[in-house]
C-alpha cells in the first residue's frame, strides 16, 4: 500500500509539472524487475495511475509517454536499462528501480546525465539528495523505524537485542539510529562482534579494540615500518559510507573493519585486495549413506551414462559385424547366431576377452578406438566404485539448488538479509521461504526437515555460516555453489603508496598459515566440516557429460568406417546389384531386397573363403575315400595335396551343389578317379554317389 501511494504521488507530481509547462510529450522511463510478482504489480499500478489521471483531466495538453525496461533484478541490468532510456529513449525522468542496491547505481547514472531518478525504494539515508542531487525519494528512510522498534522493546522490558543486517548502505542505515533510540528505553543492541569489537578496560580506563579484522591488519603491518593507532568510530546515520568518507576527506588515514568493496566507494578511496570473501551459500544437514543396496554397483554411473554406454556397445558391435560379415567366416551363421555375435563381441571388449580374428582394416580401426574408450570407462568406474566404498559414509542431504527448487522444498534464510531476494530470482516461491535469526533456530529447522515444519537448507553469508558450523559442526555441512561478491578490504586514500604494500602483505598472509589461524581464532574450527564436505562430494556418480568427448570420438570413428565400407561395397558390387534388381514388385523394394541378398553372400574374392573352401572340399574327398578303403593314407598324402590351385568359389546358399560340381581342382579330381576305379573292381559304389549319400552304383 505504501509503494502504491508513493507511486501515485510521484505521478501526480510529474503530471502536474507537465501541465504547468505544457510540453507536448513527457517521456518517462520505468525500470522494474518485470518477471517478478512485485514488478508486474508495479507495472499494472503505474499504467492504472496514468489512465486515472487522464480520465480525470481529459483536456490536459500534456501526455505521459511510458517506456518500460526490465532490470532484471540486478544492479548491472538496472544500469544498462537506465543508459538505454537516457541515450535511446531520451526520457525526461526515470522511475525505479525496485531495490535500494539497484537505485544506488541508477542514481549515479542519472546524476551524471542530469536526469531525475524518482525512487520508491531508496530507504537508506546515504541515498539522500545531498549525495545524489538528481535522486528524488518518495519514501521514508529506514532510520525512521528506530523509534518504533525501541518502543516495542521498552513495552516488553527487553534489555538486550541482537541486530543482524546486511553490510550495505541500505542494510546498515538503521544501526546507529536504532542504537541511539534503544538507549532511551534502557536497552542495548548487540551485533556480530567477531569482526570488530570495542570494549573498555576496567583497570586502565582505556578502550580495547579487538576482532578478526584487527588481527589481520596487525599481522600485515608487522612487516611494514609504520606506526598507527586505532580510533573507534561511533557511527552515524550514514554508517559505513560515512566511515569511508572520513578517509576521502583526510580525517582518517585508513579504515580497518568489515567494509565491503563497492563500485560507489571505489570512486572516493582505494581498497586493498580482499582479505576475506563475503559471498553466500547454503548449509544442510548430513545423512549417513549406506551401501547395502543389491544394486549399489550401478551407482558409480548416472542412468544417462549407463544408457549411452550400452548404446555404444551395441553400435560398435553392429559396425564390426557389418564390415566383417562378407569376408570373415567367424561372423556368419544363422540369424540368431549373428545377432548374438553382435552383442557378444562388443561386450567381450569390456574385459578384453574378444578372440575373433578380424580381416578388415576398417573393423580393426573401429575396435582400436573402442578399446581405448572401454579402458577409460572401466578405469573410471573402478575408481568411482572404490571411492564410494571407502570414503566416509556421511554425505550432505542436499547438494543441488535446482533440485530444491524443482521439489518445492522449504528453505531458510537469516532474518533481515538480502538473501530472500536472490532466492526468488533463482526460482524459489516466496511461500517456501522461512526466516530465522539465531544459530539454534538454524539447527532446529534443519533437523526437522522440509516435510516436518523445518527446512531442507539454510542460505546465508559465508562468515555467518562459518560461525554456525563452528557451533554445530557435527551433523551439518556447507554444500552447493558459493555465490561470491567483492569481499572485505582495507580502505586508504586515493593514490596511497600503502595500498600495494598492504595488498602484498595480504597475499603473503594468505599463502602462509597465519590467516587460517586468525580465522580459526574468531570463527572456531569449522575446517573439519569443510574438509568432510569436500570429501563427501568427491565420490558422486560419473555423468554422461564427463565422457561425451570419448563417445563423440568413437561414434565418429565407427560411423566413418561404416560409411566408407558401404560406399566401397556399393561401388565394387554395382554390376551384380543391377543384375539382381530384375523381378516383380516396386523398384525400390526389388533393389533393397537384391542388395540385402547380395550382401548376405560370401565375398568369393576374399582369400579367407577361397582357402577354406578348397581345403574343405579336399578334406571331404579324403574322408570319403578312406571310408571306402579305396586308397591308403599314404596314397592320399601323396596325391591329394601334391598341388594347389586357386579355383572359383561356390555360391553360399541353403542348398549346396553336388560334390562332383564343387570339386574342380586337378589335385583332388585325379585321386578321386583312381579311387572310383578301385571301387569298381571290388563291386562297390562309386565315390561320388557315396559322398552324396546314395548307396547304389553308377
Amino acid at each position: 500500500m505504501g509503494s502504491s501511494s508513493a507511486l501515485f504521488f510521484l505521478f501526480l507530481l510529474l503530471l502536474s509539472a507537465a501541465a504547468d509547462y505544457a510540453p507536448a510529450r513527457v517521456r518517462v522511463g520505468v525500470i522494474l524487475d518485470i518477471a517478478s510478482v512485485t514488478g508486474m504489480r508495479l507495472q499494472t499500478s503505474i499504467l492504472m495511475t496514468v489512465d486515472d489521471y487522464y480520465s480525470a483531466h481529459p483536456n490536459s495538453s500534456t501526455r505521459i509517454e511510458l517506456h518500460f525496461r526490465d532490470s532484471p533484478g540486478d544492479a548491472a541490468g538496472a544500469v544498462s536499462a537506465a543508459e538505454d532510456l537516457i541515450r535511446n529513449a531520451h526520457v525526461h525522468a526515470i522511475i525505479g528501480p525496485q531495490t535500494a542496491a539497484e537505485t544506488e547505481f541508477v542514481a549515479a547514472v542519472g546524476s551524471r546525465s542530469r536526469v531525475p531518478v524518482l525512487s520508491f525504494s531508496a530507504t537508506a539515508p546515504p541515498m539522500s539528495p545531498s549525495g545524489r542531487p538528481f535522486l528524488v525519494r518518495t519514501c521514508a528512510d529506514d532510520a525512521s523505524l528506530a523509534a518504533a522498534v525501541a518502543g516495542v522493546m521498552g513495552k516488553f522490558a527487553w534489555r538486550r537485542a541482537f541486530l543482524l543486517h546486511e553490510d550495505s548502505p541500505s542494510g546498515s542505515a538503521i544501526v546507529t539510529a536504532l542504537a541511539d533510540a534503544v538507549q532511551e528505553v534502557g536497552a542495548s543492541v548487540v551485533g556480530f562482534n567477531q569482526f570488530i569489537d570495542v570494549s573498555g578496560d576496567s583497570t586502565s580506563g582505556t578502550l580495547k579494540v579487538t576482532g578478526y579484522c584487527i588481527d589481520v591488519f596487525d599481522a600485515v603491518m608487522k612487516a611494514l615500518p609504520v606506526s598507527y593507532r586505532y580510533v573507534p568510530f561511533n557511527g552515524s546515520s550514514t554508517s559505513y559510507d560515512e566511515l569511508v568518507r572520513l578517509v576521502a576527506e583526510q580525517k582518517a588515514d585508513a579504515v580497518v573493519g568489515d567494509v565491503t568493496i563497492t563500485s560507489s566507494r571505489m570512486g572516493e578511496v582505494d581498497y586493498t585486495m580482499p582479505f576475506t570473501g563475503s559471498g553466500w551459500s547454503m548449509v544442510v544437514a548430513v545423512q549417513r549413506e549406506t551401501s547395502t543396496s543389491m544394486f549399489f554397483f550401478l551407482k558409480p554411473l548416472t542412468p544417462s551414462l549407463w544408457f549411452a554406454s550400452f548404446a555404444f556397445f551395441v553400435f560398435t558391435g553392429f559396425v564390426v559385424w557389418a564390415i566383417e560379415h562378407r569376408v570373415n567366416p567367424e561372423f556368419r551363421g544363422t540369424p540368431a547366431q549373428q545377432f548374438g555375435l553382435i552383442f557378444y563381441y562388443a561386450f567381450s571388449t569390456l574385459v578384453f576377452a574378444h578372440r575373433e580374428k578380424l580381416e578388415s582394416n576398417l573393423s580393426r580401426f573401429v575396435v582400436i578406438v573402442w578399446v581405448f574408450v572401454v579402458l577409460i570407462l572401466t578405469s573410471s568406474y573402478t575408481a568411482s566404485l572404490t571411492s564410494m566404498l571407502t570414503v566416509q559414509e556421511l554425505r550432505p542431504a542436499e547438494t543441488d539448488v535446482a533440485e530444491l527448487v524443482r521439489r518445492g522444498d522449504y528453505v531458510g534464510y537469516q532474518e533481515g538479509s538480502f538473501v530472500p531476494g536472490e532466492l526468488k530470482k533463482m526460482g524459489f516461491h516466496e511461500g517456501k521461504l522461512r526466516s530465522y535469526s539465531t544459530p539454534d533456530q538454524y539447527a532446529d529447522a534443519l533437523n526437522k526437515g522440509s516435510a516436518n515444519g523445518g527446512v531442507a537448507a539454510v542460505f546465508d553469508e559465508i562468515p555467518y555460516l562459518k560461525l554456525f558450523l563452528s557451533q554445530y559442526c557435527d551433523g551439518f555441512a556447507m554444500a552447493g555453489p558459493v555465490y561470491n561478491d567483492a569481499g572485505f578490504g582495507f580502505v586508504f586514500p586515493r593514490g596511497s603508496p600503502m595500498v600495494p604494500d598492504v595488498s602484498r602483505g595480504i597475499v603473503s598472509l594468505t599463502e602462509s598459515d597465519d590467516l587460517a589461524l586468525i580465522e580459526r581464532k574468531w570463527f572456531g574450527t569449522p575446517g573439519a566440516c569443510d574438509g568432510r564436505s569436500d570429501s563427501m562430494g568427491s565420490s558422486g556418480s560419473l555423468s554422461f557429460w564427463s565422457f561425451s568427448g570419448l563417445f563423440l570420438v568413437t561414434g565418429v570413428a565407427s560411423g566413418l568406417a561404416l560409411v566408407v565400407y558401404l560406399a566401397t561395397f556399393v561401388y565394387r558390387e554395382r554390376d551384380e546389384l543391377r543384375a539382381a534388381e530384375s523381378g516383380a514388385g516396386s523398384v525400390s523394394l526389388r533393389r533393397l531386397r537384391a542388395w540385402l541378398q547380395h550382401y548376405d553372400r560370401k565375398d568369393t574374392r576374399c582369400r579367407t573363403f577361397k582357402h577354406s573352401d578348397d581345403d574343405g572340399s579336399a578334406r571331404n574327398v579324403i574322408d570319403a575315400m578312406q571310408k571306402q578303403g579305396a586308397v591308403t593314407d599314404e596314397a592320399m598324402r601323396k596325391s591329394c595335396f601334391s598341388g594347389s590351385d586357386d579355383s572359383a568359389m561356390a555360391a553360399d546358399s541353403p542348398t549346396e551343389e553336388k560334390v562332383e560340381n564343387e570339386v574342380r581342382s586337378p589335385a583332388i579330381k585325379r585321386p578321386m578317379e583312381e579311387a572310383n576305379a578301385a571301387l569298381a573292381t571290388q563291386g562297390k559304389p562309386s565315390l561320388k554317389f557315396l559322398m552324396n549319400g546314395d548307396e547304389t552304383t553308377e
